[in-house]
């Protein structure tokens, strides 16, 4: 389980983010699993490419319990490498 991918500035752009989610993917799939994630804007794109796809859009607004602001995630699957009948 991956709880939370993030690479810092400095990093970004030189494939340490693929790399990271490459060793997760190379799990996912040796099990052949379907994996569900939740991906912040910069995150996006990554997760895109490497073959998770949209099921719904989550927006929190933190004004509704008293702070400012509001973040939004974008709810992603990959599927199983295999495919199995359900």
């Amino acid at each position: 389980m991956l709880e939370f991918l993030a690479t810092l500035p400095e990093a970004q752009g030189k494939g340490v983010g693929t790399a990271l989610l490459q060793w997760g993917i190379e799990r996912a799939d040796a099990m052949n699993a379907r994996v569900y994630l939740e991906a912040t804007e910069d995150g996006y794109p990554l997760y895109w490419k490497h073959g998770w796809r949209d099921l719904q859009v989550a927006r929190l607004d933190f004004t509704e319990y008293g702070s400012t602001g509001s973040q939004e995630w974008v709810v992603m699957r990959r599927d199983r490498r295999v495919p199995v009948a359900e």
